[in-house]
């Protein structure tokens, strides 16, 4: 049997750390480039808003019986499509969004059926989806997140503006 209030608990510790990791932040910091990479934090939190929507929409797919149609074939094309959809958001919009995607993705999952949490789905692409492999996915990905989001808080101040 599946332990779904460990497996939601487990979901929000990982959003609370990437919370706690974003609080030491200013709107300034939305516009600073992480390191090794293209995108700025903004680019990041739209990036964990998006996934945030595609968990939403799959696990209330599954509820309603209708078809999990949110499989991506390309993840780095995705990536950057969704992205590029929200740049230029302000800077509310985008913290707005982070906060209101995942409460409907909690939502979703805390009032799916006991049998849903049990059985897994197929997508349209044949791969099995499951609530406790959308938990543990989601918290795996918000907590590498905060670690991106840790390395531009903890810049190095002396090294002048990080600004892209």
């Amino acid at each position: 049997m599946v332990d779904r209030q460990t497996l939601l608990r487990e979901l929000d510790d990982a959003r609370a750390l990437l919370l706690s990791v974003l609080e030491g932040m200013v709107d300034a910091d939305l516009g600073c480039p992480l390191p090794a990479h293209s995108w700025t934090v903004a680019d990041l939190l739209h990036h964990i808003t998006a996934w945030d929507e595609v968990g939403a929409t799959t696990v209330e797919a599954m509820e309603n019986g209708t078809r999990v149609n949110t499989y991506v074939d390309d993840v780095d094309a995705w990536n950057d499509q969704a992205v590029a959809a929200r740049r230029g958001n302000l800077p509310e919009t985008t913290l707005g969004d982070l906060h209101a995607v995942r409460e409907r993705l909690r939502s979703a999952l805390i009032t799916a059926s006991p049998s849903l949490w049990e059985k897994p789905c197929t997508t349209p692409k044949g791969h099995p989806v499951s609530l406790p492999e959308i938990c543990r996915t989601w918290t795996r990905h918000d907590a590498e997140h905060a670690a991106d989001l840790r390395a531009v808080r903890d810049r190095d101040p002396a090294a002048g503006p990080q600004t892209s």
